[in-house]
This record gives C-alpha cells, sequence and structure tokens, in this order.
C-alpha cells in the first residue's frame, strides 16, 4: 500500500451522477481507479446512504423533499455505486448523510491508520462533496489533490469557477491536475 496518500471516489451513484452534463468524468475515475490500485494507492469509496423514512435529515429539508418520493439513496436498496466505477474487493466503503466525506464516517479513523496524508478528490458534486471535503481536509493538514476532470458539477460554470479557486493557493492550497496527470505521477 502507498503509505501516504488515498484516492476518495465521492458520491458517484446514480441519481446523483446523472446531475453531470455529461458521462466523461466517469471515465477519468474509472482511469484514477484504475491507477490507484496499480500504484497501491488506498482507494475509497465514499457513499450517500440514508435509513429508511430518512430520519437523519428533518421534514422540512429540501433534499428531502427530493429524494422521499422516489425512495432515492437508501442503504443497501438505492445507494449502489454507478457499474462503471464500482469499488473492488480490496476497496474500503464509507458511508455518510452528509456533503462533507468526513462528517458522520470512520474516514478520519481509517485514514489515521494508514498514515494517510495526501487526499486524492474525485466525484460529484464539485460544489459539494469535493468542496465540503477539500475545506475539511485544509483544517486538519491533509495535502490534498483535486482531479479536474473526474469530478463534476450540475452547472459547468460552478465547477470550473471552483477548480480555478482549489488552485489559487489561498485558502486551500490544492493541487488541481488531470487524471492523466495524476496517473503519470504515480509512476
Amino acid at each position: 500500500m502507498n503509505p501516504s496518500q488515498a484516492l476518495l471516489v465521492m458520491h458517484a451513484q446514480p441519481p446523483l451522477t446523472d446531475l453531470a452534463p455529461d458521462r466523461d468524468w466517469l471515465d477519468n475515475i474509472g482511469a484514477a481507479i484504475e491507477a490507484a490500485r496499480a500504484s497501491d494507492v488506498l482507494t475509497i469509496f465514499v457513499a450517500v446512504g440514508f435509513r429508511s423514512g430518512y430520519p437523519e435529515m428533518a421534514l422540512g429539508n429540501p433534499r428531502r423533499q427530493m429524494l422521499e418520493p422516489g425512495q432515492l439513496l437508501l442503504r443497501g436498496i438505492s445507494n449502489s455505486f454507478d457499474a462503471q466505477i464500482a469499488p473492488g474487493a480490496d476497496d474500503i466503503i464509507v458511508e455518510t448523510t452528509r456533503l462533507n466525506a468526513f462528517v458522520g464516517t470512520d474516514l478520519s479513523e481509517i485514514l489515521r491508520s494508514h498514515g494517510i496524508r495526501h487526499l486524492t478528490l474525485a466525484g460529484i458534486s464539485t460544489g459539494g462533496v469535493v468542496l465540503a471535503t477539500l475545506v475539511h481536509a485544509f483544517d486538519h493538514d491533509f495535502a490534498t489533490t483535486v482531479l479536474s476532470d473526474a469530478c463534476a458539477d450540475s452547472d459547468r460554470d460552478t465547477h470550473d469557477t471552483l477548480l480555478k479557486h482549489f488552485s489559487s493557493n489561498a485558502p486551500l492550497d490544492a493541487t488541481v491536475v488531470t487524471t492523466a496527470e495524476w496517473t503519470n505521477s504515480l509512476r
């Protein structure tokens, strides 16, 4: 196992993946996963998963109003990952009910037990889980890389603006690279 970094594949689950204007970013996540596994980089899938009845959300929560009629993102029922990038037997899966991959999960413990200090982020949405997890990682002294073409957002302008902000070195100080650049750096 690469002793210092992990790839986080976040919220890449239908119907969330359907929010992106195209599916190219999923191909790039697939390439990142393949490269991570070949380089012994710990691969962690972060899933959104709610209990039946959505007790984790207030009754008036707009997300609940959107999910409940279709019984979407229910643990073990309707929250599997996109088939194009399914977790492997050696991959770790954590579940959360929030935007931040750390909130309500044992992600911190997993990273600490593996000695991980560098996180590479991929997933949907750039303005949701990627941003929230990046801020948390920054606040907890993790080095971070964001795979620009392995993230997506329903709004392309939001995606592009945030990627520029992430790499501006103030205040988040993330490295923003393409999947090809990242996979080449692992060799």
